[in-house]
């Protein structure tokens, strides 16, 4: 199944570890609370239907195949998956362990990636706790990516179409079982000044292809 990136979602993990045996690891998503929720009120925890019981794999892409603007002015787009991934849950949240097919490629802008999951927005559930809202079900496996869009620390969920239409207000998500109230303009302006700022790193000089 692939992802309709007019609908879906993405919820922005935690920074790329050095693992042992030349693997990567970090945090896919992290755990919180409704006293803790995202910037936009929503939260994960232990409770969260992941869609998995122990472990699961998943591809690795590059920033969602969506494309990066080099310095020269070009866009990369790598649309084949970059590597594998298996995840597994802890107290703190979802672990992955990653190989990369092409790790030299990607190697010197590892510290400037952070983890990202990708989801079907249809198939994402919400319900109120107090004023935030809990993401009862985030169904993994589709899309585990590394994006150079900031790490958000409390996985902030937005639709993946405001990522890349800076000129389009998104349009608000209403999942099954309750939805969360729209963002207020300044935050939603916010996160897309932010994440277009992210998007325009020096790739060039990586010598980065299409795998």
């Amino acid at each position: 199944m692939e992802l309709n990136y007019d609908t879906a979602l993405v919820a922005f993990g935690g920074a790329v570890k050095a693992l042992d045996n030349q693997h990567i690891g970090g945090y896919l998503v992290r755990f919180s609370t409704a006293d803790d929720p995202d910037l936009r009120g929503d939260f994960f925890s232990k409770a969260t239907d992941f869609g998995f019981a122990d472990t699961l794999t998943s591809p690795i892409y590059l920033n969602h195949t969506a494309p990066l603007a080099t310095r020269d002015g070009k866009n990369v787009i790598v649309k084949e998956k970059i590597g594998e991934a298996t995840l597994a849950m802890d107290e703190i949240g979802i672990l992955v362990d990653a190989v990369l097919y092409n790790r030299e490629i990607y190697e010197n802008m590892l510290d400037s990636l952070g983890w990202s999951s990708g989801t079907a927005a249809h198939l994402v559930q919400r319900e109120p706790v107090g004023k935030a809202y809990h993401i009862t079900r985030w169904p993994l496996g589709l899309d585990a990516s590394l994006t150079p869009i900031p790490a958000e620390p409390r996985n902030a969920v937005v639709p993946f179409k405001s990522l890349f239409a800076p000129n389009t207000e998104p349009e608000p998500e209403t999942p099954e079982g309750g939805g969360n109230p729209p963002a207020e303009p300044e935050a939603i302006e916010g996160d897309l000044a932010a994440a277009k700022a992210a998007i325009e790193i020096q790739l060039s000089e990586l010598n980065l292809m299409e795998v």
